[in-house]
Formats: structure tokens, sequence, C-alpha cells
């Protein structure tokens, strides 16, 4: 009986028991591991393209303990509407295409390595 009693705990305590799966503590939606590098782009251009920005990366790392991915952005967008995705071509070097004005900035993104979602974003 005591055999029983302690199997059972165990079994109970692990997971198994209630048909729990036991995840490390940081995973999100399945994960388990952080999103790959090639992802952590994608979600950055992304967030580019949907503000009017293009976007060229710079330099990315993955931080405070392997949850934020840091990524680093040469980005170039036309002064004043948000004109969309494609309007200008190249690095951010002073191009200019039918005379517009444009911004030219560094974006530096802030990405969770398990959810994917963008916390933060800074120009400059």
């Amino acid at each position: 009986m005591k055999h029983a009693l302690l199997g059972f705990a165990l079994l109970f305590s692990t997971g198994c028991a209630a048909g729990v799966a036991v995840h490390p503590s940081g995973p999100v939606g399945g994960h388990v591991q952080p999103l790959a590098r090639a992802d952590a782009v994608a979600i950055g251009h992304r967030w580019c393209a949907n503000n009017g920005w293009q976007c060229e990366l710079d330099g990315v790392d993955l931080i405070q303990g392997q949850t934020v991915w840091l990524l680093e952005f040469d980005a170039i967008r036309p002064h004043g509407k948000n004109r969309g995705k494609g309007h200008f071509k190249g690095k951010g070097k002073g191009h200019k295409k039918h005379g517009d004005k444009f911004e030219r900035t560094g974006l530096t993104f802030a990405i969770d390595a398990w959810s994917g979602e963008v916390l933060d974003v800074r120009r400059g």
C-alpha cells in the first residue's frame, strides 16, 4: 500500500496523473526554446513594413538570459504620410526618389524571445 501511495504521489506531483504537461518557466504558446534568430528578424521586418519603414538589419543579439531579442535596423521612410512599402530602395544613405524628402533613423527593437511580442521600439 505504501508503494502505491508513493507512486501516485509521484505521478500527481509531476502532472502526469492529471494529464498536464510540465514546462520550464518562460515558454509561452508551446515553445520549448526561444524563437530562432530568423523569426525575430522577420517580426522586426514585418513591424517596419506595417509602419511604412524600409529597414535593413544592422545587428541582432539574444539578451537577458535568452529571453529578449535585441534588433537594430537602419530605417528610411518618406516624411509626412506613411507611403507604404517599396517607396524607397537601398540603405538609408541619402537616396531620394521623385524628389521626395525622407526620414532616416535607426530603430532598436526588443522582442520577447518566447512569445514574439514586440516589447519596445526606440528611434535614434
